[in-house]
């Protein structure tokens, strides 16, 4: 192939043909075509490990992780798994677990009272309490996400007395 075709390849976008010894085509200069002034060869990039195996392990993705489980109690165990031995980790996930476990415990009670009382002014009143119940339950989910992102270390009120996660 002529260095004419080669150059119009390059300019189409295309990679060009390697050489017939296996190299990459050089220009003028000696560097190889469509690498930028002073990269590394090929030889030496062969040496360098990914870094796509660590575990990401930074401030921002721990916030993360932990608010998720305030936002979706059932992502409870999330903490747990991406760091598993740290305490603040523990305790954001009993948290999480708490609540999931009394959010389903007063949704389901306050919903059978709601529907056995269903038609009368208890029932209204027990449709008021499901809905104070479910804002009460957001209100400690949003003071959790705000603890977890501002690194304060104070444990949620009513959620917290009791630990299940050891």
């Amino acid at each position: 192939m002529s260095d004419n075709e080669e150059e119009k390849k390059i300019a189409d976008g295309e990679e060009p043909a390697p050489a017939e010894d296996g190299k990459k085509p050089e220009n003028a200069d000696g560097e190889a075509k469509n690498a930028p002034a002073g990269d590394e060869s090929d030889n030496d990039k062969s040496d360098k490990k990914p870094d796509n195996d660590k575990k990401p392990d930074n401030d921002a993705s721990r916030k993360l992780i932990s608010a998720l489980g305030y936002i979706i109690w059932i992502l409870f165990f999330l903490p747990l798994v991406a760091y598993p031995n740290d305490a603040e980790a523990k305790r954001r996930a009993n948290e999480q677990l708490n609540m999931l476990i009394i959010g389903v415990a007063g949704n389901v009670l306050f919903g059978v009272l709601t529907a056995i009382l269903a038609g009368g002014p208890a029932g209204l009143i027990f449709f008021l309490l499901v809905a104070l119940f479910d804002v009460a339950m957001l209100a400690l989910g949003v003071v959790g996400i705000v603890y977890t992102v501002t690194d304060k270390d104070t444990p949620l009120p009513v959620v917290s007395a009791f630990s299940l996660i050891k």
